[in-house]
This record gives structure tokens, sequence and C-alpha cells, in this order.
């Protein structure tokens, strides 16, 4: 009755780089939070969105993209800004 339901689905499956570009603290709701900004890069892939989300398969961890950043000579890779989603 009007509810709403989100599924995620696999778009594509690349290996990537990844590492922590800053990380703070925050208190939300009275209870501490922290967040995490990282940086993925991946092989130049058209079709990439920040409506997409990554996850690592091995750990499932999750990440939501925040920008994206295509090398601007060759197309080499892309550069993604990432927070962590706990």
């Amino acid at each position: 009755m009007g509810g709403h339901t989100e599924t995620w689905g696999t778009v594509f499956t690349r290996q990537a780089s990844i590492w922590s570009v800053k990380g703070k603290e925050k208190i939300i709701d009275g209870k501490l939070a922290e967040e995490t900004i990282w940086n993925v890069r991946i092989r130049y892939t058209d079709g990439l969105n920040t409506k997409m989300k990554i996850v690592i398969s091995s750990t499932g961890t999750e990440f939501k993209i925040l920008s994206i950043i295509p090398s601007e000579f060759r197309r080499e890779y892309i550069d993604m800004i990432c927070r962590h989603v706990t």
C-alpha cells in the first residue's frame, strides 16, 4: 500500500585501488559517529554516476560515490571520491 523497496544490482566488476583521504568524528543524535572520505581509482569505464555505490566483494564494505573525476588526457582511469557507508 504505497511502500517503497530499494534494491541494488551489480552493474560491473572492476579491480580498484582505494585509500583514505580524510576522516572526522561528529555527534549525531547524542552519539559519536565517524565519517571517512575515500578515493577509489579504477580503469576508465563509461556509465558511472553518483547514484551508484561501490561494494568490496571480499568484505561487503559499501561506499557512496560523491563525485567522479575522470583522467583528463587519455581516459586511462577514473577517480571517485566516496563516503564509507556504515
